[in-house]
């Protein structure tokens, strides 16, 4: 019975955890059914306002895979997401209060421009944090409250557009901040990644001298394509596609749905 109970995924502590995550649902709800208002006001094209509404997912293609990256090597007290997550969402809310704030093309551009490198900077440490914690067996159980917290984000967003955008953009950015910096700081207290049984794992290896044997062991990007791609059983390429197809057609109607 005790190894049973040990088996048991951790509901309240992945909730916590998916605190990281739900910064970015709050905050991606409220930035994409604002800033393509105020982007066609200044531009007043459809076709431009989308252009510079993919910002964020040109940035993130480019900066996240670095930071998932850099995130892994690192080993720190606080381990090695939570440091990424410590910094990204404080930056990332200041960045999104000035927004609204903005006095030309040129200044939202460029507030635009931090607040989406702030954001790139700890999305990927957000996303695998969950992993960290939950072994194998639990994690799809751990994705669907981790998606569930980003929803959560999302629906508490579109409820602000219809109740405090009316009332203030400004205060409706700012209040948004806030919660992003409230949720660091309750996660900051709950969840301990240097605890966590993945974290323990490398360190350890670590301590036995078997770095150098992982770091060898690792597959780039384009050679995991190109495994991808020779395999006889096409249903990894098929999800793939399918979760791209899929996010070209959530974008594409998200950038310009409010305008």
């Amino acid at each position: 019975m005790k190894n049973m109970s040990e088996e048991k995924l951790d509901i309240k502590l992945t909730f916590f955890i998916g605190l990281a995550f739900f910064t970015t649902g709050i905050v991606w709800g409220i930035y994409n059914t604002q800033i393509n208002v105020s982007l066609f006001l200044y531009l007043g094209s459809y076709a431009l306002v989308g252009i510079w509404m993919a910002m964020d997912n040109v940035i993130g293609v480019l900066i996240q895979p670095v930071m998932g990256s850099i995130s892994d090597n690192t080993r720190t007290r606080f381990g090695r997401r939570m440091p990424y997550i410590i910094v990204g969402i404080p930056l990332a809310a200041f960045f999104f209060i000035l927004i609204p704030f903005e006095t030309s093309f040129w200044i939202l551009l460029l507030f635009m421009f931090l607040f989406n490198i702030s954001m790139a900077s700890y999305r990927s440490q957000a996303v695998a944090l969950m992993p960290d914690f939950v072994k194998p067996q639990h994690r799809s159980k751990g994705n669907a409250i981790i998606n569930l917290m980003g929803g959560f984000g999302a629906i508490i967003a579109y409820t602000f557009n219809l109740i405090l955008v009316p009332i203030s953009l400004e205060l409706t950015f700012f209040i948004v901040a806030i919660i992003m910096v409230v949720s660091l700081v309750v996660l900051l207290f709950t969840v301990k990644e240097k605890d966590s049984y993945s974290f323990q794992i490398i360190l350890e290896a670590e301590k036995e001298g078997k770095k150098i044997e992982t770091k060898k062991e690792k597959i780039g990007l384009i050679e995991s394509f190109k495994d991808i791609l020779s395999e006889k059983d096409k249903s990894t390429l098929f999800m793939l596609l399918a979760i791209f197809f899929w996010f070209v057609g959530y974008q594409g109607l998200e950038a310009l749905f409010t305008v």
